[in-house]
C-alpha cells in the first residue's frame, strides 16, 4: 500500500498491478539460504550471512520471470528502497504448487542469476503485511489429520491477526492437542526432548503481555515499555509495537527474543530487541517444562547499531535512564557502547509451559499465566 522505489524495475506486464511484498522473516528457508549463498544477505543486508541479520526489517517480492525462473527483489521495509535483485528457480522461492512439480523443477539445473546489491541502513520496523497462505485444502485420505489441522490453524491465524483467543483457533488447538495426546503414549521422553530442543521457533500468535494498548496502523500489538519489559527498563511510558517473537531452544538454554519498534518519543521509528535468557527442564508431569529466567538484554537492532546517527538517538532516549525492576535481587548494568543494557537476577524467576502439541514443524504451549502460543520451526 506504500509507494515503492521499484516501479522502474517492474515488468511491463505487471505495471498496473501492485506487487505484494512480504517480510523476509517469512521467506522459505530455501530462498533465504539461496540469498546467503549469493552473498546478498551478507553483502547487501549485512551481518555476516547465515541468518545473522534482522529479517523483520526487510521485505521481498517475487515475480514470474517465465519458464522456471522467479525475479526476487529485497527492500528496506521502512523506506521501500531496493537493496538487491536476483533471479532464482521457482521451487527455491516457494513458487511451486506441488511436490511433484518441485521435484521436476529441481532436476532443471539451468539456473542463471544476476545480482545487484547496494548498502542501506533500515531504521524502522517492517511495515509489510505478512503473507496470507491460501485456504487449506479439503480433507483427503492421503493427508494426515495433524497436517490438515495445522494448515487450518496457520491459515486462521494469518486471517485473524494472530489472535490466539479466537473461537476457531481454540477449537483447532483443542483438536491438535487431542490428536497429539492420542499419539503421546507411543513417544518416549527422549523423542519429545529432541523435538523440543535445538530449534528456533517463530511465534505466529501475537504477543499477549498484560496492559495492551491495542494495535498500531499495521495491526501490531502496542504496549508501553514498562508493560513489555515488566518494569525493568525506562522511560516506562514509551510506546512500542511488537514486530515479532522468536524462541531459540538449546539442550538446556531457552532464549526469548521480542523485536519491537519505538512508536513515540525521540527514538520513534527505531527498532530494538528485548532478549530474555533462561534455562529449561523437562518436568515429566504430562508434558511440562519449567523455565528459569536468569538474565536478559535490551538493545538496538543491528541496523541502528551500525548507523551513527541512529545510535546517538537510541543512547539519548534510553541510555540516560537507569534500568529498574519491580523484582528484588536484580543487578543491572549501564548501557554499553553498542547501546545494550543488561540485567541479571540473583535468584532465577521461575515459570512453566505445558505442551499442547509438538512436532518438527509446530509447537503449541500454554504458559503458567494461561496464554496460548503457537510457534513454527
Amino acid at each position: 500500500s506504500s509507494s515503492s522505489s521499484s516501479s522502474s524495475s517492474s515488468s511491463s506486464s505487471s505495471s498496473s498491478l501492485v506487487v505484494k511484498r512480504y517480510s523476509l522473516s517469512s521467506a522459505p528457508a530455501s530462498l533465504v539460504n539461496n540469498l546467503v549463498k549469493k552473498k546478498i544477505l551478507k553483502g547487501g543486508i549485512g551481518g555476516g550471512g547465515g541468518g545473522d541479520y534482522c529479517a523483520d526489517e526487510y521485505t521481498y517480492s517475487c515475480e514470474d520471470a517465465g519458464a522456471n525462473a522467479v525475479k526476487v527483489e529485497v527492500y528496506v521495509a521502512a523506506t521501500g528502497e531496493r537493496v538487491a535483485t536476483t533471479t532464482t528457480r521457482k521451487d527455491i522461492a516457494g513458487w511451486m504448487k506441488s511436490k511433484s512439480a518441485a521435484r521436476a523443477a529441481r532436476r532443471d539445473d539451468d539456473e542463471t542469476a544476476t545480482t545487484t546489491t547496494t548498502s542501506s541502513a533500515g531504521l524502522a520496523a517492517s511495515t509489510a503485511t505478512e503473507p496470507i497462505p491460501p485456504p487449506p485444502p479439503p480433507p483427503r485420505e492421503d493427508i494426515e489429520e495433524a497436517d490438515y489441522l495445522k494448515a487450518q490453524l496457520k491459515w486462521t491465524l494469518s486471517m485473524n491477526g494472530g489472535d490466539p483467543n479466537d473461537k476457531a483457533v481454540c477449537e483447532l488447538v483443542d483438536a491438535l492437542e487431542a490428536h497429539w495426546k492420542s499419539k503421546r503414549t507411543q513417544q518416549s521422553d527422549d523423542e519429545m526432548l529432541s523435538l523440543w530442543s535445538n530449534k528456533i521457533w517463530k511465534a505466529i500468535t501475537r504477543a499477549e503481555f498484560p496492559g495492551s494498548l491495542g494495535l498500531d496502523e499495521h495491526g501490531r500489538p502496542l504496549f508501553t515499555l514498562t508493560r513489555m519489559s515488566f518494569g525493568r527498563f525506562q522511560p516506562g511510558n514509551t510506546k512500542v509495537a511488537i514486530i515479532g517473537i522468536s524462541n531459540e531452544v538449546g539442550d538446556a538454554s531457552y532464549v526469548f527474543d521480542v523485536l519491537f519498534e519505538v512508536k513515540d518519543g525521540p527514538a520513534e521509528g527505531l527498532v530494538g530487541c528485548m532478549r530474555s535468557l533462561a534455562s529449561h527442564q523437562y518436568v515429566g508431569d504430562g508434558a511440562r517444562f519449567d523455565i528459569m529466567f536468569h538474565s536478559g538484554t535490551f538493545a538496538p537492532s543491528r541496523s541502528v547499531e551500525c548507523d551513527a546517527s541512529a545510535s546517538r538517538i537510541w543512547a539519548s532516549a534510553f541510555g540516560l535512564h537507569s534500568p529498574v525492576s519491580h523484582l528484588e535481587g536484580g543487578i543491572f548494568t549501564a548501557m554499553d557502547s553498542s547501546g545494550a543494557q543488561e540485567y541479571r537476577f540473583l535468584d532465577a524467576i521461575e515459570g512453566y509451559v505445558d505442551v499442547l502439541y509438538l512436532d518438527d514443524d509446530m509447537r503449541i504451549t500454554r504458559g503458567n499465566q494461561g496464554s496460548v502460543q503457537v510457534v513454527v520451526n
